[in-house]
């Protein structure tokens, strides 16, 4: 698990790398749109595989420290239950991108992706004149 959670790590920053200084090489710093959008899934992604499998890859290397019954009832669900959950949240937010989660309200859609589309689109909030 610490070599795929190593291999996952360095793939991801060694594209995030390539994406970041391939757009510096025409002398501006303003990103083309679709890297500026792969730049951030991939940072994204690499966000999602650091906060789940983190915690497994540094629980499991101490089954030592552990009793075996102990390791067997408490460690090793909780650390699965980490992998599980990853394989649960990339899908759901790619389709909170997309504005196409079935299950969800449109009320409940709009709470959670105004503050998504917010840090997005980043328009300044107009300035209203005092009367």
């Amino acid at each position: 698990m610490l070599a795929a959670f190593t291999w996952m790590v360095l793939c991801n920053v060694s594209i995030l790398w390539a994406l970041k200084k391939s757009s510096r090489a025409g002398g501006k710093d303003e990103m083309h749109p679709m890297k500026k959008k792969a730049f951030k899934t991939v940072l994204s992604i690499l966000c999602i595989i650091v906060f789940n499998y983190l915690p497994p890859v540094t629980l499991f290397p101490f089954e030592d420290v552990y009793s075996p019954d102990v390791f067997r009832c408490y460690v090793q669900p909780v650390g699965y239950a980490f992998l599980n959950i990853s394989s649960t949240i990339q899908p759901l937010i790619y389709l909170c991108r997309l504005d196409k989660v079935p299950f969800f309200s449109d009320t409940c859609l709009k709470k959670c992706c105004i503050c998504v589309n917010a840090k997005n689109n980043k328009t300044p909030a107009a300035h209203i004149p005092p009367a």
